[in-house]
């Protein structure tokens, strides 16, 4: 029954596309840094090499952990979101509410944690159309999920 749903087409894409094309300007200024290290320019060359480089590739590992490392994954017992900075897990029993929405999908506990996955996300446009997302399709899936794991726990807990 693991069913997992990630960043969109075009995200991953974007975000490899970055990855890539940062990584490429990375390697670039790393050679331009030690070309003009070595050519007699040094503070420029170890400015590039120290200054640049680091920023640089910050900018491509931002572009992966955005476009490629987000998705929503829904086991038998829980759900598992992970987003681009942290990852977390949620029993089905303790979901409350799922509403989707710009900034991604939230889930609502029983205790009133809240928790955003940045996978799946709802367009502000879509909403104020009426339309159908695949946020809305997550929604419904993890709703019905979580409602069967509280039938299958009240039943197990009944005598």
């Amino acid at each position: 029954m693991r069913q997992v749903w990630r960043v969109g087409y075009a995200g991953r894409i974007a975000g490899v596309l970055g990855t890539v094309v940062f990584a490429g300007l990375m390697v670039a200024f790393a050679a331009i840094g030690v070309q003009m290290a070595v050519s007699g320019d040094a503070f420029i060359g170890v400015l590039s090499l120290i200054g640049v480089c680091p920023l640089i590739g910050a900018a491509g590992v931002r572009c992966w952990l955005l476009g490629v490392r987000p998705n929503i994954t829904l086991t038998e017992d829980s759900v598992v979101v992970r987003n681009p900075y942290k990852t977390y897990q949620v029993s089905l029993v303790e979901i409350s509410m799922v509403s989707g929405g710009y900034h991604g999908l939230c889930i609502t506990s029983t205790d009133g944690r809240q928790i955003v996955a940045w996978a799946v996300q709802r367009s502000n446009i879509a909403r104020w159309l009426g339309r159908r997302t695949r946020a809305d399709g997550v929604t419904e899936r993890l709703l019905i999920a979580a409602t069967a794991a509280r039938h299958k726990s009240d039943m197990t807990e009944t005598p």
